[in-house]
C-alpha cells in the first residue's frame, strides 16, 4: 500500500476573506457537474469540473439544514432535516418539485426508475415516482436508517441494528435481511455488489447480490459520517480520522492507496474524470486525479459542505 502526501493545505477561509478565488464567472461546460450540499445554510454549490470553480449557488429551502444529495432520474435531489425533499433541474438550476415525505429526511438514492428516501431515526423508507414527483410507496424498518443505495435491480438500506436490507426498486416490503456483524453506516452501489463503511471497525464491507459479506480492512476507523463511492475499477472511502481518502481495488479487494487530502473528509463522489472529496472544516472540495492518486485542485465553497454528488 502506498501513501500519497497532498499538496500544501490552503485555507479556504483566508481565500474568502481576502476576496481571492471566489465564485468565478465561468460558463458551465456540457456534461457532468459537481453538486455540493452546504449543511448549515441548506444551499447547494455547483462546481464546473472544467474550471474547478463554483458557477452557481442554489437555495432550494432557505434556512433549513441540508442532509444528503443525489443525482439521477432527471434531477438533483436534496434532503433536509425537517423532512423536505427538493428536486432541482440540473440545467436551469430551478427547483421543480418540493415535497415532505416525512418529518425528517436524511439519506436518498435515485436510480432504477425510482427515488428512495430514508428517514433516519423514524425507520421509514419512502418511494418517490420521478415521473410525477409524488410519494407512491412506503416501507417500515425496525430501527433507524443510516443510508440508502442502489445497484442494478436492487435497493439496499443500512440500519442501526447492523443489518442491511435488500428489496426490488418498486417493492412494498423488504425481501432480504443480511446480518453484517458490524455497523454499516454509509453505502455505495457498484454494478452488482454493495459497498458499506463499517462505523468503528476500520473496515469496508463488500456485499454480493447473494448476500455474502466480505470484510476488507482499511486500517483506520471511517467515522460516523463519511461516505464512499464506486468508480471505475475502484472504491473510494472517506475517513474522518486520518484526513484521507482510501482507494480499494474493486477486483482484488486490496487497499491501493491512502491519499492525504489535508483535512477531515465527510463525503466522496466519482465523476467528470475525477474523485471529489468534501472537507467541511476547510470549507472546500478537493479533486483527486485517479491516474496519480494526488490532489490536483481545491475548490472553496464557503459554509459547511457536507455531502456531494456528480452528474447531470
Amino acid at each position: 500500500m502506498l501513501r500519497y502526501a497532498s499538496w500544501a493545505r490552503v485555507s479556504c477561509l483566508l481565500l474568502f476573506m481576502s476576496g481571492v478565488g471566489l465564485i468565478a464567472e465561468v460558463a458551465a461546460q456540457p456534461g457532468e457537474l459537481v453538486w455540493v450540499v452546504k449543511r448549515n445554510t441548506g444551499t447547494v454549490a455547483v462546481i464546473d469540473p472544467a474550471s474547478a470553480r463554483v458557477i452557481e449557488v442554489i437555495d432550494p429551502h432557505r434556512g433549513e439544514l441540508a442532509e444528503k444529495i443525489t443525482v439521477g432520474e432527471g434531477g438533483v435531489w436534496i434532503t433536509y432535516f425537517e423532512g423536505h425533499v427538493h428536486r432541482v433541474d440540473p440545467r436551469s438550476y430551478a427547483v421543480v418539485a418540493s415535497l415532505q415525505p416525512a418529518s425528517y429526511s436524511s439519506s436518498i438514492s435515485a436510480g432504477n426508475g425510482v427515488v428512495w428516501v430514508g428517514s433516519g431515526d423514524l425507520g421509514q423508507l419512502t418511494r418517490i415516482d420521478p415521473a410525477t414527483n409524488a410519494v407512491v410507496g412506503r416501507i417500515e424498518t425496525e430501527s433507524a436508517i443510516y443510508d440508502v443505495a442502489m445497484t442494478s435491480g436492487s435497493v439496499w438500506v443500512a440500519t442501526a441494528q447492523g443489518q442491511i436490507h435488500r428489496f426490488a426498486p418498486t417493492a412494498s416490503s423488504i425481501a432480504t435481511t443480511i446480518d453484517t456483524d458490524g455497523y454499516p453506516n454509509a453505502l455505495a452501489g457498484g454494478a452488482d455488489d454493495l459497498w458499506a463503511s463499517d462505523l468503528w471497525a476500520g473496515r469496508v464491507l463488500r456485499v454480493s447480490a447473494g448476500g455474502t459479506v466480505v470484510p476488507i480492512s482499511v486500517g483506520v476507523q471511517t467515522g460516523e459520517a463519511p461516505g464512499l463511492a464506486v468508480g471505475p475499477g475502484s472504491v473510494w472511502v472517506a475517513t474522518a480520522e486520518n484526513n484521507a481518502v482510501i482507494r480499494i481495488d474493486e477486483n482484488t479487494n486490496q487497499v491501493l492507496a491512502t491519499i492525504d487530502v489535508g483535512g477531515w473528509v465527510d463525503d466522496v463522489a466519482v465523476g467528470a474524470g475525477a474523485v471529489w472529496a468534501v472537507l467541511p472544516e476547510d470549507a472546500s472540495v478537493v479533486r483527486i486525479d485517479p491516474a496519480t492518486n494526488k490532489v490536483t485542485d481545491r475548490v472553496c465553497v464557503d459554509g459547511f459542505p457536507s455531502a456531494i454528488a456528480v452528474g447531470r
